[in-house]
């Protein structure tokens, strides 16, 4: 049987150059549960995708963990404050008392009242009092000058000045707020080298907040080599000691198995879950995706889950994409489908710039959902989830563009996005451009060399009629080595994944015994199965085998059962077939 009769199952780029686009044009049926699983396991897999957003909420955690250190030091702060001020006020009652008694027979009725020191007076001795040497003092100082108290106006620059004094003689708290204060830029210009070597300080003094934070800077990489093993050492410590922070990080480090732990969900949860009642932004996103799934032995929670997703989204804007596609197709995870919502979410993801988000409200727009249809709205959403860099956006925008939806069509421009988002990961994208470079489609000359890249990065991420496209010209050798056994291996893992044209090459590799031993009835098995799926080519293939009986045995009439079954089934040569029969 000749390659051209086969050539079909990867020829044509039907989605882009047919109406293969409902009339609904129904963008989420591609956007559904299973994306947002994607998603999240990619982040369990590969967390850097996120870490912007965890050193964001981290960031913002110190920023807010270093305010609940100043109200949780404001009462030995003030009583230290009332108590050097009633000392100094004591002295000061001394001495002039013994003045008094040393004039009492001349002024005994004119005795001057005791002088109570002015607030920048005793300002004055406590400053005098730090620069003496006293570290507590001048963290004292450092606290005052930060939050503003008595006769101090606030100044983070002066609060990092008596920080850094404090820190110099060894004061823990000190080095701990001066670390958070260069790691957010306050009162400092930012500087993550020394926000790291002041966090480390303040830990090694055994500073709550610097232990957890530190273990944020190791698991980072920020100020220093990136290493997980010591994030995970310091977060113990902290969550040992309650800190929320090292409950976040202990908690992400057994859900993922990270830093020499092993995966342990139901351990990650019971540090998770504290943390993210306290309000610990990267421990509600993963403790929330924990619950939503319902994995790993823990129970599936899934009111709690979005509970958290919500509070987590106040520091990971782009989980509000997320958010959108749990309302718009969440039913796997337990959660109801919301219209109203799921566009609300939407529209919040897009003002943070989220490409998910963008595409969902495209979507909405493109579909009526909770907003009038509006394609040209749709399109100038999806443009900008393209434009964002989200590859469903590229590849949705590519379509839009071909098929002229919402604007003029601009099939350069839709090729070029297409191309965009093959080359961002896309693979569909993949697919479809491998079938423009193997034609010779849309202005582009035939590169089958071209095709075959594309096709391969597709198929070995999984895309089953990518698979199928691949084996089929490894094996015959176009744009490409000939290695027939390798093509049928392709061939045989598309089929497993239900593919018509992996079905189709898989069976005709069974039949003529190439990658493996001859299998017949195997080989019919898998093409009955591929014309079931509505493949013409099946039917017209076994048409082929039965009449020329080369591998199968010659039999005209079923030959012409299947060439008919083709011809009804809009193959193209099936008549022409049928006609040389008669």
């Amino acid at each position: 049987m000749s390659a051209r009769r086969l050539t079909p199952i990867v020829a044509g780029l039907a989605l882009l150059c047919c109406s293969a686009l409902t009339q609904a044009f129904d963008w989420r049926a591609q956007r559904d549960a299973d994306r947002f699983s994607a998603r999240m396991n990619e982040l369990m897999r590969a967390e850097q995708r996120h870490t912007d957003g965890i050193i964001a909420g981290a960031q913002a955690d110190m920023a807010r963990q270093t305010a609940d250190y100043y109200r949780r030091r404001a009462q030995e702060r003030d009583a230290r404050y009332a108590a050097f001020q009633k000392a100094v006020a004591d002295e000061e009652a001394a001495r002039r008392a013994a003045a008094v008694q040393a004039r009492a027979d001349a002024a005994r009725a004119l005795a001057e009242a005791p002088h109570i020191p002015s607030g920048l007076e005793v300002l004055g001795a406590m400053e005098k009092a730090a620069r003496s040497g006293d570290a507590r003092m001048a963290r004292v100082l450092g606290d005052a000058y930060r939050a503003g108290v008595g006769a101090v106006r606030p100044s983070a620059e002066t609060a990092a000045q008596w920080y850094r004094l404090a820190a110099q003689g060894g004061d823990a708290a000190a080095a701990s707020a001066l670390g958070a204060m260069y790691a957010n830029g306050i009162g400092v210009p930012k500087d993550d080298a020394a926000a790291f070597r002041y966090t480390l300080q303040g830990a090694q003094g055994g500073d709550e907040v610097a232990l957890g934070n530190v273990g944020t800077l190791y698991e980072f990489g920020i100020g220093t080599a990136r290493n997980e093993a010591e994030a995970v050492r310091w977060y113990r410590q902290a969550a040992d000691k309650g800190s929320v922070r090292g409950q976040s990080g202990l908690g992400r480090a057994l859900l993922t198995g990270k830093g020499g732990l092993s995966a342990d969900a139901r351990a990650a949860m019971a540090q998770l879950r504290p943390a993210a009642q306290a309000g610990d932004s990267a421990a509600q996103m993963f403790a929330a995706h924990t619950l939503l799934t319902g994995s790993a032995g823990v129970p599936r929670e899934t009111a709690q889950a979005l509970r958290w997703y919500e509070a987590a989204a106040r520091d990971f804007p782009a989980l509000h994409g997320d958010l959108a596609s749990l309302y718009s197709n969440g039913a796997a995870y337990g959660v109801a489908a919301d219209a109203a919502k799921a566009v609300q979410h939407a529209r919040r993801g897009a003002e943070a710039g989220d490409g998910m988000a963008l595409y969902l409200l495209a979507d909405a727009y493109f579909n009526g959902r909770t907003v009038p249809k509006d394609e040209a709205a749709g399109r100038r959403w999806i443009a900008k989830s393209a434009e964002v860099g989200d590859t469903e956006g590229m590849f949705a925008y590519a379509l839009t563009l071909f098929r002229g939806v919402g604007g003029p069509e601009d099939r350069a421009g839709g090729f070029r996005w297409l191309r965009a988002a093959a080359d961002a990961g896309h693979t569909q994208a993949q697919y479809e451009i491998g079938m423009v470079h193997y034609n010779g489609d849309d202005g582009s000359p035939m590169d089958k060399a071209r095709a075959v890249r594309y096709w391969r990065l597709a198929a070995e991420a999984g895309h089953a009629p990518a698979q199928a496209a691949y084996g089929y010209v490894l094996e015959r050798g176009e744009g490409v080595t000939a290695d027939p056994a390798g093509g049928c291996a392709w061939a045989r893992r598309s089929a497993g994944q239900g593919n018509s044209g992996g079905l189709l090459n898989h069976g005709s590799c069974l039949l003529r015994g190439v990658g493996g031993a001859r299998d017949v009835a195997g080989g019919v098995a898998q093409l009955e199965k591929s014309f079931a799926l509505e493949n013409p080519e099946a039917a017209f293939a076994l048409g082929q085998f039965y009449r020329d009986g080369q591998y199968l045995p010659r039999d005209l009439a079923l030959a012409r059962q299947w060439f008919v079954r083709a011809r009804d089934a809009g193959h193209t040569e099936a008549d022409k077939a049928l006609s040389a029969l008669r």
